[in-house]
């Protein structure tokens, strides 16, 4: 069922899932570092319970296609999660996320994203498709912009090679593209790593543009901080949600270091 949901120009979506391929630097493999993520709300699964037993039941099966310009699949990945457990904790898992992460070494080109879920219990599909593009190298470089959703402390004693477990030993958990609410998220905060072609040279100068239907609503310039020790500038900045109505917004960053320059963009939906 998974495959034939990929297949049709108009897939159903009658699940909630979010998926979303954040760049990074190069890979150890090979590549440009891509991270795939996708998310699906436990409470939009069936949860099948058993008095008997005072046990819960649900079962979710994800499908992820990285496909090139030509439509030839680069990698697949598939994964089931069955989940069963004591009743007293079912409302409890319901607030939670399923969760799926893969990283991959992809080269310069084009790509897109394909993911199907299917709720085992319901038969109930969802696809969603995105396309994105791996830069060549040269010139100062950047990762995707993400949205932080939140963030978390490490366990002690991690090890973890995460680009995105490496913001001074915390762990920055995306907004893969749900709505956020005014009334609870005062600011929202931007995060993504900056690649100078020259480190020892001033760090790069930062361009931050907002857009909405085609027409900007906000600029803001100013240089980014000093690398870390390892080359890498790791930036978090704030966007104060004040400045903007319900709607939906494209922030787009440009970066410009003597010659060079690069833009990333993503958006953002806002309600009440």
């Amino acid at each position: 069922p998974l495959l034939g949901a990929l297949s049709v120009d108009e897939p159903p979506v009658d699940l909630t899932l979010r998926a979303g391929a954040l760049r990074f630097g190069n890979a150890a493999t090979g590549g440009r570092d891509t991270k795939l993520m996708v998310e699906v709300p436990i409470a939009d699964l069936q949860m099948n319970t058993d008095e008997l037993t005072l046990k819960y039941n649900l079962h979710l099966s994800l499908l992820a296609a990285v496909k090139g310009q030509d439509g030839e699949i680069v990698q697949r990945y598939s994964e089931d999660y069955p989940f069963e457990g004591p009743l007293e904790k079912a409302e409890a898992l319901k607030l939670g996320n399923i969760v799926f992460k893969r990283r991959l070494g992809l080269p310069p080109g084009e790509y897109t994203l394909e993911v199907a879920g299917q709720d085992r219990s319901t038969g109930k599909i969802a696809v969603q498709r995105d396309t994105f593009v791996v830069p060549s190298d040269g010139g100062p470089s950047m990762s995707s912009l993400a949205l932080v959703r939140r963030v978390d402390d490490l366990p002690e004693g991690t090890n973890s090679d995460d680009p995105l477990d490496l913001f001074n030993k915390k762990r920055i958990v995306p907004n893969l593209g749900a709505p956020i609410s005014r009334a609870t998220n005062p600011k929202l905060w931007l995060v993504f790593m900056a690649y100078p072609e020259d480190t020892s040279a001033a760090p790069p100068q930062m361009t931050r543009e907002f857009m909405t239907d085609g027409k900007a609503v906000g600029r803001s310039q100013g240089a980014l901080p000093a690398p870390d020790p390892d080359g890498i500038i790791r930036f978090i900045g704030p966007i104060p949600t004040d400045n903007f109505a319900e709607g939906t917004y494209e922030v787009k960053v440009a970066l410009k270091q003597g010659d060079g320059e690069c833009t990333e963009g993503t958006e953002f939906t806002l309600v009440p």
